[in-house]
């Protein structure tokens, strides 16, 4: 009786998970002080910083304001920029904020800043060899890739990487097959990627980068878009709004395991948006809503992707432990998964057949934050287990958290 309770148990919870986006909806924040359009965004601790921007054309500002996601709420006591810039990119190293290129007005900018939250300034410390506008950035390894763009309203495909512990640049050997502008870039279990954007229309191709064989064409996204926004989540990309060729778009889609899928669409529609990934929830930031000059937004959504169920009452899962889905899934030879306790307690995480008998035991012991695992595919005496389906738990003295693992032989 008691394995049989363990495995409806199981089998409610697997079906909470799975009832998929059909349920769920973007939930509105509080707004932003400062409506604007081509902001950078980064994260710091549980504060969405937002940086630069315009509310009109190529007029760029250079307020800061910081959204805190536990208060839901905004504080604007951040000390403003060097240089105004509006379509540049951010990124954080080592719990400081790195912003480059964008432009303010005709003018590019070349400068590099550096937020320290310390001391709440930001302090020039480089140039950007090939200073362009609509760039993306992200951290891999001990390098900020620095991404695409436009150089004097000419796309570009190169692809410049900033050391900030030596404070230098190098050229990567090889560029993007596709010159890109206002694309999303992200790294994936180690593997830098670029989604879309603009080459004379919006572009739906994506690539990724391989040391020593340089970038390849890996297929194509749901639906192509420019000025879309994207965070990696979960080890899936999400790619949130932009504009195509059927106008500006409330969409979401999501790059998974090599397969992309539908999100629930924002209740408002938008391009050139921020979009930050904090505490398993989404959100998107600002934007520009028409064409028009002067069409900026200052609205805040948020997307909760641990319960699925962002506007339940009473979410099955909570955020205080969370078990990541294993990647991949399903596997051969070994799976990983992420854990998340918010606060310093006893955890026991194992495996169980179908039947709810457990196979494996995987850890015993403490836990606060974020750890990885791996399951190898075998049972506690080293045998190998049989090609199937298996659930993976992690259970603490209150709460029982079920993701499911096949075996592939």
């Amino acid at each position: 009786m008691q394995i049989l309770h363990k495995l409806l148990a199981i089998i409610t919870l697997l079906s909470l998970i799975t009832m998929g986006w059909s349920q769920t909806s973007w939930e509105s924040k509080s707004p932003m002080p400062t409506a604007r359009q081509g902001m950078a965004a980064a994260v710091l601790d549980s504060g969405i910083y937002v940086m630069g921007g315009a509310q009109s054309g190529h007029m760029a500002m250079d307020v800061v304001e910081v959204y805190d996601v536990i208060q839901d709420s905004w504080a604007s006591n951040i000390s403003p920029l060097n240089y105004a810039r509006t379509a540049a990119a951010a990124a954080v190293f080592e719990g400081k904020i790195y912003i480059f290129g964008g432009r303010d007005h005709n003018q590019l900018i070349s400068q590099v800043e550096v937020y320290d939250p310390g001391s709440n300034q930001w302090t020039v410390i480089s140039q950007l060899p090939t200073p362009r506008e609509g760039l993306a950035a992200a951290v891999m390894d001990s390098s900020i890739w620095v991404i695409a763009g436009a150089n004097s309203q000419i796309n570009t495909a190169i692809i410049e990487r900033y050391y900030p512990r030596s404070n230098s640049w190098n050229t990567l050997p090889y560029q993007l097959n596709q010159q890109r502008v206002a694309a999303v870039a992200g790294v994936l279990n180690g593997e830098m990627y670029v989604f879309g954007g603009y080459y004379f229309g919006p572009l739906d191709s994506y690539e990724k980068f391989t040391p020593g064989l340089g970038w390849t064409t890996e297929g194509n996204m749901s639906y192509s878009c420019g000025a879309a926004a994207g965070a990696v989540a979960n080890h899936q990309v999400w790619i949130v709004g932009g504009e195509n060729l059927s106008g500006i778009l409330p969409n979401v889609q999501y790059y998974d395991q090599g397969n992309w899928n539908q999100g629930p669409a924002m209740q408002t529609s938008r391009h050139k948006l921020s979009v930050a990934y904090v505490n398993n929830t989404l959100y998107a930031i600002g934007g520009q809503t028409t064409h028009q000059s002067g069409s900026v937004t200052n609205s805040v959504e948020a997307l909760d992707l641990v319960t699925g169920i962002a506007d339940h009452p009473n979410p099955p899962i909570s955020k205080s432990v969370y078990l990541a889905p294993n990647f991949p899934n399903p596997f051969n030879m070994s799976t990983q998964f992420d854990v998340y306790l918010e606060k310093f307690g006893k955890i026991e995480i194992g495996v169980i057949n179908l039947l709810g008998q457990k196979v494996r035991t995987i850890y015993g012991g403490n836990l606060m934050g974020w750890k990885r695992f791996e399951f190898d595919g075998q049972d506690s005496a080293g045998n190998t287990l049989p090609s199937g389906n298996y659930f993976i738990y992690l259970k603490t003295a209150k709460e029982m958290r079920v993701i499911k693992a096949q075996i592939v032989k």
